[in-house]
This record gives structure tokens, sequence and C-alpha cells, in this order.
């Protein structure tokens, strides 16, 4: 269960959107650095799990990022983004089944993230994998 104090305040969805700018740019440490300034109480948030997922992966950080993930979607079960980066993790390890799972999951709550899915580059031995 998520503590009802993980709600971003307007101050954290800046911080938040500018670690988005910085990881968008491949400014990992920087993006990283910007979610440390995020309160305490709201680093359990979905959104700022994910993107630290994200930040874990782009630094080769796979185990890390494979903790991290878990933990957001035991947090956030119907967190679609938990669930699609948990599926980026295990796509990156090669356990595309359960990569497979991880995305079923993420698209029964947002189906719209299907399309999203499909050009996400990080997916590609994902997809190319499903067509063998």
């Amino acid at each position: 269960m998520v503590s009802p104090f993980s709600q971003l305040s307007s101050n954290d969805l800046r911080h938040l959107e500018a670690a988005r700018g910085f990881s968008g740019f491949g400014l990992h440490d920087d993006a990283w650095n910007e979610l440390e300034e995020v309160h305490l109480t709201a680093r359990a948030a979905a959104d700022v799990l994910a993107l630290r997922v994200e930040i874990l992966l782009a630094k080769d950080k796979t185990d890390h990022a494979r903790s991290v993930a878990a933990g957001a979607v035991r947090m956030h079960r119907e967190a679609a983004r938990c669930h699609y980066v948990l599926a980026l993790v295990e796509a990156r390890s090669g356990d595309f089944s359960a990569a497979k799972a991880s995305l079923a999951a993420a698209f029964k709550v947002a189906p719209e993230l299907r399309t999203a899915a499909l050009d996400d580059d990080r997916l590609t031995e994902f997809w190319r994998t499903l067509g063998e």
C-alpha cells in the first residue's frame, strides 16, 4: 500500500519534469540528482520510481533497476508505468516471458501504451523474439 504522503506537490512535479528533461537528453546523473530534490515522502510516487528505473537502465544498472521496478509494482499495482518499466528491465535481462506478462499487466491498465511499446527501441529485441 502506498502512503497518502506520496502525492507530488507542485514543487515535486517541477523536479520530476526537470528530471525527465535531463534524462531525455541523456544527462542521467543530472536527472537522478533532480529526483533527489523530490520531497522524501513523495519519492515513492509511481512516476518518480518509474523514472528512476529508466535512469538505472540507461546507466546499465539492471540489477538495481529490477529491484526498484519490482518494488514499484508491489506499491503501485494499478500504475501501468510501473509494470511497463518492469517489462523493460525483464526484456533487457532476456527474460522475455516475464516481460510479456509485465507488458500485459501494463496494457490492461492503460491500453494506449501498446502503441508506445511498439515504437520503444528498448523493446526491439523483445518484439523480434515474439516473431520467431
